[in-house]
């Protein structure tokens, strides 16, 4: 259910539209200095999980819909001299962060901070999602999901994942390698 207009903290929500677009600029700058074509990028986004793609659409909803970046805020505290809507944004931006790391993992099966050991689809189809989970106002829709949709129709589906490989999990007794 979309938030009416006079429910939206329009300062908070100008902030984080900044911070998305110089966020977005970022992104783009640095695909346009890697050798990255949009073919790596839609294969990226249709070797994504289904259920990490679903996870990050719930994410967001409840994101969104709950208005939990300023319930945290709230169970943070106050500093006086920062303006509430910046700090809201900086948490926004700080949870953003840690989102990134953890679809990256996802999509790359293991954590490194050395980014020049990263190939550039990963690195960039990670910072677009965790961008789009910070993104104001957009838990009403399933953008990343029609994304995911046309990424896995765009490459036959040839790269359809249920699940990421959990070390591990596949080596159980009872479990096949039908969801990897």
């Amino acid at each position: 259910m979309a938030k009416s207009i006079f429910q939206i903290d329009w300062r908070t929500w100008l902030l984080k539209t900044i911070a998305v677009g110089v966020i977005l600029g970022g992104i783009f700058w640095y695909s346009s200095h890697v050798s990255l074509t949009m073919s790596d990028i839609i294969t990226t986004m249709a070797k994504t999980p289904l259920i990490l793609i679903l996870l990050i659409e719930l994410i967001d909803k409840f994101v969104d819909m709950n208005d939990i970046y300023s319930r945290i805020y709230l169970s943070v505290g106050r500093v006086s001299d920062i303006e509430d809507s910046a700090k809201k944004v900086f948490i926004s931006l700080l949870i953003s962060g840690i989102g990134f790391l953890g679809i990256l993992w996802a999509l790359t099966g293991t954590f490194t901070l050395a980014l020049g050991s990263l190939s550039a689809g990963p690195l960039i189809v990670s910072a677009l999602y965790a961008t789009y989970i910070l993104a104001p106002e957009t838990g009403d829709d399933e953008l990343l999901l029609f994304l995911w949709l046309g990424a896995t129709i765009a490459t036959g589906g040839q790269h359809i994942m249920i699940m990421p490989p959990i070390p591990g999990l596949s080596t159980l007794p009872g479990i096949g390698t039908t969801l990897f």
